[in-house]
């Protein structure tokens, strides 16, 4: 999966050792000097490249660092969360659909080892190491205007309701008639019961 890539990425076997997943959360946790062997990620935007120091990726939590990435479907874009937009500059044009990412002012490492690979990188940046997402071809019935769609679901709750009153008409019927038969049967029973004193 993408996440596996990414963490394959960030962080040697050998550190990736002494982290473990979350059984429920499915939160990613490394002990925080890990933190300190980890690469520095970029994301690249219109050849413009936003970096993400290990600082950023890792928040520690009582002496242990959870990485803040979440896994997704492989299906799935890359969604950039909280964990991005903390680091740039972000406008949001709602009405053009647009969103604009600057470098954001301060944003600079914290931790000393990751000041010291900057300054000691003398190589170009690898990439991509992801294929653009390319949507899959979706159902058909996710082409449908949503008022057809709203139609077709009342429809079907509509039709369901009615089957399931029919089944349970029936049902409740049957119960109904074979309580009476049981009543009629102890009716028809009192006629050759005669006591003493009648």
């Amino acid at each position: 999966s993408y996440f596996d890539v990414v963490l394959s990425l960030l962080l040697t076997p050998e550190k990736r050792r002494g982290c473990g997943q979350h059984a429920i959360t499915k939160q990613f946790a490394c002990p925080c000097e890990s933190m300190k062997d980890a690469q520095v990620a970029y994301v690249v935007i219109g050849n413009v490249e936003f970096p993400l120091f290990p600082e950023d990726l890792f928040h520690d939590v009582n002496g242990v660092c959870v990485l803040e990435l979440q896994p997704s479907s492989d299906t799935m874009p890359f969604i950039l969360g909280d964990t991005f937009l903390r680091t740039v500059a972000a406008t949001f044009d709602i009405s053009g659909l647009r969103i604009g990412v600057g470098q954001r002012a301060g944003h600079a490492p914290r931790l000393q080892t990751t000041r010291e690979r900057l300054l000691n990188r003398s190589f170009p940046l690898r990439g991509p190491r992801f294929p653009p997402h390319v949507p899959v071809d979706l159902s058909w019935w996710t082409q449908l205007p949503m008022s057809w769609l709203l139609v077709a679901a009342v429809l079907l709750g509509l039709g369901a309701g009615i089957v399931g009153g029919k089944l349970l008409g029936y049902a409740l019927d049957t119960c109904e008639q074979r309580h009476r038969r049981h009543g009629q049967k102890r009716e028809s029973g009192l006629d050759y019961l005669r006591l003493e004193g009648q």
